[in-house]
This record gives structure tokens, sequence and C-alpha cells, in this order.
């Protein structure tokens, strides 16, 4: 409702105000479009709400950020828990809480702005790898549906072959807009987290023979990425 009034507003003002319309609607461009909702308060004389506006946007990220913490600290707590990390990230403080896992967190977030110029294009990569997060889930549901098909389920989908499919098919598309200059990187940091998984099991596909499934899974993950690679390069080469 708030974007609604804010848009028809904007038409109406710059209809009057010729000088931000120069080079059409596509281009449109006026005093703080970074922040775009804060510039069109102010183009509409609202310095109190725009004053509002910036005050939220300082403040609300903390109740995600806490969110977040919390939340992927549980992550690597996990999978320290599983073997899937050192028993390092198992450490707790008395308040039962893991805080290893909080200050490797911390480090991994901090150098995560090193390959970013700015914000936008940190929230960009971000986003594609939540994307990513998403897209598997579908797989986990037919592959638990048929390596475990008897186990207890409260909740149990129905259609769940259609439904992961076209949920699969979506999150592609998404991938596949976010454009090349997202993708590739998304690639590097997933190369970087194989070959830190690769290290850490070395012993384990050695003894296990896992080698071959990892073949195998490798060889998958590398067709799907290379796929959606080259497409979004071509795209991005035929807008050029």
């Amino acid at each position: 409702m708030v974007s609604s009034l804010f848009h028809v507003a904007t038409q109406f003002y710059c209809s009057h105000a010729q000088k931000y319309l120069t080079h059409g609607w596509s281009a449109l461009s006026y005093p703080g479009d970074s922040g775009p909702l804060v510039g069109l308060t102010l183009l509409l004389g609202l310095g109190v709400v725009a004053t509002l506006l910036m005050i939220d946007a300082a403040f609300s990220p903390f109740g995600t950020t806490l969110v977040y913490t919390a939340a992927t600290s549980r992550i690597v707590y996990g999978m320290a828990l599983n073997n899937h990390l050192p028993k390092l990230f198992l450490k707790v403080n008395r308040h039962k809480i893991p805080y290893v896992t909080l200050y490797a967190n911390f480090l991994v977030g901090i150098f995560s702005f090193l390959p970013f110029p700015g914000w936008q294009k940190l929230v960009a990569f971000l986003s594609s790898a939540s994307i990513l997060s998403y897209s598997i889930g579908p797989i986990c549901l037919l592959a638990m549906r048929k390596l475990q098909p008897n186990t207890h389920r409260p909740f149990k989908l129905s259609g769940s072959l259609v439904c992961s499919h076209l949920a699969f098919y979506f999150c592609n598309l998404m991938l596949y807009w976010c454009g090349f200059s997202i993708l590739w990187k998304l690639d590097v940091a997933l190369l970087i987290g194989l070959l830190i998984s690769f290290a850490y099991h070395r012993k384990s596909f050695i003894l296990h023979n896992y080698s071959l499934y990892w073949l195998y899974s490798i060889c998958f993950h590398c067709f799907w990425f290379r796929t959606l690679d080259l497409l979004a390069e071509l795209v991005s080469l035929n807008f050029q």
C-alpha cells in the first residue's frame, strides 16, 4: 500500500518536473534515488517522513541480524556435530552458546566484504546464495521419499514430485536472472567450500570408498552450474 501510494505520487509529481524525465521513465533519476523511498519523500517535501524512514532503515536490520547470527552459529554447530566440520566448533560457554562458531561466522562475514565493491553487490551475492540453498530443498524431499519411504511423517506433501520439479525449476530461473557477474562469484564460493570439505574428509574418502559417489555428485553440480553460467553469459553478451 505504501509503495503504491509513493508510486502514484511520484507519477503525479514527475509529470510536472520534466527535468527528472529527460531520458524517459526507464532512466528516471532524482536526488537520493539510491534510497528510493527516502528520495521520493524528499521530492514530495515530506522531510519528517524521510527522517523516520532513515531511522527505521538504521535500526530495523538489527532484529534480522540477531536471528541470522543465532541461526548460522547453530548450523555450524550442527555440521560439527554430524562430523562435517572439526570438533573445535562444538565448544560452548557456560550459557550453552557455541561461541567458537560465533567468532568464525564473524570472521567470515568480515572477509565477505573484501571481494565486493559495495553493499548492492554483496546483497546480490547473498540473495543468489539463499536461492541456491532453497533449490536443495526439493532435491532432498524426493531423495528422502525414495530412500526412507516408510519413515513416519506428521505432514506429507501431496504431489511432491510435481511440486519439487516446479520449485527446482523456479529456483534455477531466479539463479539465471541473477546474471553471470553474480553466478561466477557463487561458483568460486562453492569451489572453496568443496575444497575445504574434501580436505577435511580425505581420509574418509579413502577408507570408505566414497570417491565414486563424490565423482558423480561433482560432475552433476559442475554440469548444473556451468549450464547456468553459459546461459547467463550468453544473455549478457546479447544485451551489451
